[in-house]
Formats: C-alpha cells, structure tokens, sequence
C-alpha cells in the first residue's frame, strides 16, 4: 500500500536553530531516505521552498481567486513529503521514527488504493 507523509515544522523555529541543529536533522532525513531507498520502498519525496513562496488558488462565489501566501494559518507549515510502498502503517513507522525526534509533526496518510479516473 502507498502511504503518504507530510512532513511539517515551524518555519521560525528552523531559522532560529543554528547551523549544527539544522544540519543533525537534515543528516537523519537524508539516513532515513538513504534507507527507505535501499529497502525499496521509497517512491517519492521532496522538499517545498518556504512558505512566502507560497500560492493558493481559491474557489469562491465569484470564481477563482490566486491569493500570495499559504491558505491555512498554522503553528506548523508543511514542509516536505515522502511517498512510501509499505506493508502496513507499523512498517511506515519503522521509517518515520529515524527523522520525527528532531521535532515538528509527521502525518500518515494512505493513498486511496483507487486511482482517479479520467473515463
């Protein structure tokens, strides 16, 4: 089964840590994706710019409306994702414990088993 994380983390708190703390984390993402990748079940992943490069496109009443900036106001921004073939949430989880102790917030979602069709 394909499982999606969304990696979040505050954007403020990352520019305030120094340069060894923001180095250790991205060391045990890069060991985590290292591993997820020899295992074989790394399918995806990637890293967003910050949250000022945002933009979000909005359905309203009066049509489409292109907004600068992220929709939600949050504690924590989305900050990057990875997809994973995995057997079960236990077996995702083996791969999240290696990167979620340096903080922020992992969700687990498993990707609907029905692809979206155009017919």
């Amino acid at each position: 089964m394909l499982y999606m994380l969304l990696i979040y983390g505050r954007e403020a708190d990352w520019r305030q840590r120094d340069r060894t703390h923001r180095a250790r984390v991205m060391e045990s993402h890069i060991k985590a994706l290292q591993m997820e990748n020899d295992d074989g079940v790394l399918v995806a992943s990637g890293r967003l710019l910050p949250t000022a490069h945002a933009t979000t496109v909005r359905a309203t009443d009066d049509g489409i409306v292109v907004l600068d900036g992220p929709f939600a106001e949050t504690k924590e921004q989305f900050g990057g994702f990875q997809v994973l073939n995995c057997d079960n949430l236990d077996h995702v989880l083996k791969y999240v414990r290696q990167f979620a102790a340096h903080g922020g917030t992992v969700e687990i979602r498993p990707l609907h088993p029905d692809p979206i069709s155009l017919d």
